[in-house]
């Protein structure tokens, strides 16, 4: 069992971690909202932002993948990695709506974080990741690399 003083010293550095992930992947998201916007700006005038608005992060993700594979649809170096991007970025995408819909647990005789999920509000039913400091550092990390790629991929190709 840790300390008082460690236990609060793990959770604060689980919290700036969770705190970074979610900064991340804002800033990601408002990002992609921009680009898909002007992507769909041309096809749909003013009404791209409703439709933005109105579409979940999945939807935006392959909605944005498609209109930058259809305006460059000679480019092979593009479109690989628009692809690649695309095969990491799914399970980020997944991982955050659970690790920002979730409940988060400092499980200090352990020495890890626990993710909480309830399949629906109110059940006895629910799942659970178990993360140690590392792990967690891991997947901030994979969040970070994969949203510099999408911001590479922006600037090397301008849109």
């Amino acid at each position: 069992m840790l300390t008082r003083e460690k236990h609060a010293a793990l959770e604060s550095e689980i919290a700036s971690l969770i705190g970074k992930m979610v900064l991340v992947m804002s800033r990601f998201e408002i990002n992609l909202n921009l680009s898909l916007r002007g992507l769909l700006k041309e096809k749909l005038g003013e009404d791209s932002e409703i439709q933005v608005s109105n579409m979940n992060l999945k939807d935006r993700i392959d909605r944005w993948r498609k209109e930058v594979a259809t305006n460059f649809a000679d480019d092979r170096e593009l479109i690989a990695s628009l692809d690649a991007w695309h095969v990491t970025m799914t399970p980020i995408r997944e991982k955050r709506n659970r690790f920002i819909h979730g409940y988060w647990i400092v499980d200090g005789k352990e020495n890890e974080v626990v993710n909480l999920t309830m399949s629906i509000p109110g059940s006895p039913e629910t799942d659970e990741i178990r993360l140690s400091l590392d792990d967690l550092r891991s997947e901030v990390q994979k969040i970070e690399d994969a949203v510099d790629e999408f911001f590479r991929l922006r600037r090397k190709w301008s849109f």
